[in-house]
């Protein structure tokens, strides 16, 4: 059984909907300042395999929560997983209205079922496959997590 038909719970910073041209979104009921924490992700479960449900927090850790199927990829997003306090928290400045979205590549390593992009991005990556099909100089741009972080350098080490 997947999530995808689980209902989002009541928050102060933002809505959930249906009808958005790529399906499911979240949105900004206010202006959120960058660094605001979101929402908590404490009550995410383990899933034993990676689907697209879920979303990677470690290494070899992937969790379920009801808000992975609501944020939408883009490669201009404006939040970003803080998976050492299980927070969502704002990457910048968000007016109310906005979509809430993040970067994909800054927690999944390596996408299940990659995808092409159409953020429509001056920076687009167009095609999503995670972080490791990607150049330094891109992923510099975002907030990745420790585990990606970590297995970037030991990529570099390998290849050194």
């Amino acid at each position: 059984m997947n999530n995808s038909t689980a209902t989002a719970p009541f928050n102060e910073n933002f809505y959930a909907v249906d009808n958005l041209k790529h399906g499911r979104g979240l949105i900004a009921k206010r202006h959120l300042g960058k660094g605001d924490p979101i929402m908590s992700f404490h009550d995410a479960r383990p899933v034993e395999q990676m689907d697209i449900y879920s979303v990677q927090i470690g290494r070899d850790l992937h969790v379920r929560h009801w808000i992975v199927d609501h944020l939408n990829h883009s490669c201009e997003s404006n939040v970003h997983f803080d998976v050492e306090r299980r927070l969502i928290i704002a990457s910048r400045d968000i007016d109310a209205g906005e979509e809430l979205t993040f970067f994909y590549p800054s927690t999944e390593w390596s996408m299940l079922r990659p995808f092409p992009c159409g953020c429509g991005s001056a920076h687009c990556i167009h095609w999503v496959a995670g972080a490791h099909v990607l150049d330094s100089d891109v992923l510099n741009r975002y907030p990745l997590t420790p585990h990606v972080l970590d297995l970037l350098e030991e990529e570099a080490s390998v290849d050194a």
